[in-house]
């Protein structure tokens, strides 16, 4: 790719903020939003179609963010100025995006070490060590229910959404084992993706 803002973090979050002004950014004055936490969707927002609604701005987001950047694997509701407060986030599944409503992690297995970055922190990259294996309750856009049992990448993408729809980020004090500037835009963020490495299970 040509443009300059690919390999240029500070060219990059310019133009995070002329084409897509619903992202919140770490340092925006309304950043709070990122340290809220969301609320349960109702059967009444399920039924009503309202829930469904929701779901289709989070995806068409992913969808015109990926176009212009070539990167984004989901996004939470508290992410974007466009959306409610809601627990819902899309969260790309192998190369699947789904939608994930009133999510709730159970069933932690052993130790993962990821390397994560964050749509709303695109000038810092963090080595985080979270459970390598979990299990996702959530429900669709209609109020159906699922159980997904998620290893490895899978894992880490779905611990990463929910995090945010709990008003935390992968960049917290105590929860980052290091932090590393990204000077280098998506061409720095897409080097450093490394897969997800099984660490020992905690005795």
């Amino acid at each position: 790719m040509s443009k300059t803002w690919f390999s240029n973090t500070e060219l990059f979050v310019e133009h995070i903020r002329d084409e897509f002004p619903e992202v919140v950014l770490l340092g925006d004055p309304d950043d709070e939003r990122l340290r809220q936490r969301t609320r349960q969707i109702t059967g009444t927002e399920f039924h009503s179609g309202a829930a469904n609604e929701h779901a289709e701005l989070l995806l068409d987001f992913i969808r015109r963010y990926r176009g212009a950047f070539g990167v984004g694997t989901g996004v939470a509701a508290n992410q974007l100025r466009s959306m409610p407060l809601i627990r819902m986030a899309a969260v790309a599944f192998g190369s699947t995006v789904t939608i994930v409503a009133n999510g709730e992690l159970t069933k932690p297995i052993g130790q993962g070490s990821y390397h994560e970055s964050c749509m709303s922190a695109p000038r810092v990259a963090c080595d985080v060590i979270e459970p390598y294996g979990i299990t996702l309750d959530h429900k669709g856009v209609k109020g159906e229910s699922y159980t997904r049992d998620l290893m490895a990448s899978d894992a880490r993408r779905a611990i990463h959404e929910m995090r945010h729809l709990n008003g935390n980020m992968c960049t917290d004090p105590g929860r980052a084992r290091s932090t590393i500037p990204i000077e280098g835009g998506i061409q720095q963020i897409i080097n450093n993706l490394p897969p997800a490495e099984q660490l020992d299970s905690p005795q």
